[in-house]
């Protein structure tokens, strides 16, 4: 157990150093060497775990894909999950190298992806599962297009997202969040449930503090 335990902290050590050059240099001018260098592990722990920079990106991106499937997991009202999974993602790109790695990574995913299906996708087709039932529980206009919604919802947080990392270092993305929530939820839902739902978030854990640490 105490080797398995220290497989899976290694493993993860690589995991975090890899997310870190990648989220700075980006999929193709990445290196294995400079994976190496970051991780501080022997080459023979780097290649036991990881084959390849690819099967790294993978694997960073399939971390992002469990994180996105807990943050649509919640027992409130459907479109409140889905304002709380926006924000709930936010933080974790403050927090999480991981997460912000993964962003840059679903950006270049053609690079190596081979062609199959991206990070956006997953928050598509989760936006879209968490409108239709938002639609069931009356919280949804009934002429609103559930596909063009969920489209919107997630072109508009991967471009509040990149705007925000360039002006502020993601700063201020919780309150572009909200704003964007603050319009949007007049125009899809029925005006007598609007009060029902926070843009902020519902599960929100306060401001990210002044001197966050970039991890």
């Amino acid at each position: 157990m105490a080797k398995q335990a220290r497989a899976q902290a290694t493993r993860q050590r690589i995991l975090e150093g890899a997310a870190g050059v990648f989220e700075e240099h980006g999929y193709a001018a990445t290196t294995m060497a400079e994976i190496l260098q970051r991780c501080g592990v022997t080459k023979g722990a780097l290649y036991f775990h990881f084959a390849s920079k690819e099967e790294l990106a993978r694997a960073i991106l399939a971390a992002d894909e469990t994180l996105l499937s807990s943050l649509v997991s919640g027992d409130a009202a459907a479109l409140q999950v889905l304002i709380d999974a926006s924000h709930g993602f936010a933080r974790e790109l403050l927090a999480n190298v991981i997460s912000r790695a993964s962003v840059r990574l679903a950006i270049e995913y053609g690079t190596f992806s081979g062609g199959d299906f991206t990070t956006h996708v997953l928050w598509h087709d989760g936006a879209r599962d968490l409108l239709l039932k938002a639609r069931e529980e009356g919280d949804l206009r009934p002429e609103i297009d559930v596909d063009a919604a969920a489209g919107t919802v997630v072109a508009a947080f991967t471009g509040a997202q990149i705007v925000s990392q360039a002006v502020t270092r993601r700063r201020d993305l919780h309150e572009r969040l909200t704003n964007f929530w603050s319009l949007v939820l007049p125009g899809i839902v029925p005006s007598d449930r609007l009060c029902r739902f926070d843009p902020a978030g519902a599960a929100s854990t306060g401001p990210v503090p002044a001197d966050y640490t970039r991890v």
